[in-house]
């Protein structure tokens, strides 16, 4: 499967590459100056994933923050606006930010930072932090530099743009709860319901065994002590459930 990157590390990165050597020798007053120059060298817009374009990034003034623009297609902003992605998505945003190079500097700009969606169809979606919410929540973030199974797992669903399309098949979303990782896939031709038998989803469930078992590393004894599962909900081209796979930590031992 074609895992995406996040976009987080793309964005920062960015800025780093243009502007690092000048961010470890310049003074507060000047980090605002600096990222407006970054973003002068930029070469925008940037396609890095099907439906997904890094098309702005600037300094807000009046809002005094860092601002990153993306344009995605209509069906990625509804699975943006899906009631668990705000959570998963800062979560990511600020666990990248921890581990960036030049994590001291935004925080001490006191500047925001802002990741705003633009639809094709004209709507708008923002996730935004504060400067003084930004600081705590980095602070934090460090102080948990071991991340438990869930709190992983949200971050990498929240770093993701969904729905992924491998051609056959697609995956609609990822959801976490207080006691699972839930993901849905779609077929996207019609599917003979007669060759869905117990066998045949134990064969499915066996061939993907390897895969799920290296995604859960190395998170599987916290499975198993917690009681946490894996499950993938497989529907038909008409979003019809049609079966559920489910990997309990010893499942994967």
């Amino acid at each position: 499967m074609n895992k995406l990157r996040p976009y987080q590390y793309i964005c920062l990165g960015m800025l780093l590459l243009f502007g690092l050597i000048r961010f470890c020798n310049s003074k507060k007053a000047d980090y605002k100056t600096v990222f407006k120059e970054a973003e002068a060298s930029m070469n925008l817009p940037i396609n890095y994933a099907q439906g997904v374009d890094l098309t702005e990034c600037y300094v807000n003034d009046e809002r005094n923050a860092l601002v990153y623009v993306f344009s995605v297609t209509d069906a990625i902003f509804e699975n943006l606006c899906h009631k668990e992605y705000d959570d998963n998505a800062k979560r990511s945003i600020i666990s990248t930010i921890s581990e960036s190079p030049f994590c001291d500097e935004l925080c001490e700009s006191g500047m925001g930072y802002v990741v705003k969606y633009k639809s094709q169809s004209g709507k708008e979606k923002e996730i935004t932090f504060a400067n003084d919410e930004l600081v705590e929540l980095v602070a934090e973030s460090k102080s948990n530099v071991k991340k438990d199974f869930l709190t992983a797992k949200r971050q990498e669903i929240g770093a993701t743009f969904y729905p992924i399309d491998f051609g056959d098949i697609i995956c609609l979303n990822g959801v976490v709860s207080d006691n699972s990782v839930t993901y849905e896939f779609q077929w996207t031709d019609s599917i003979d319901t007669t060759m869905i038998t117990p066998e045949f989803i134990a064969y499915q469930k066996e061939t993907m065994k390897h895969s799920v078992r290296d995604s859960a590393q190395p998170y599987i004894d916290e499975m198993i002590e917690k009681g946490y599962t894996m499950n993938y909900i497989m529907r038909n081209s008409n979003g019809e459930v049609l079966f559920t796979i489910s990997f309990s930590g010893n499942d994967l031992k």
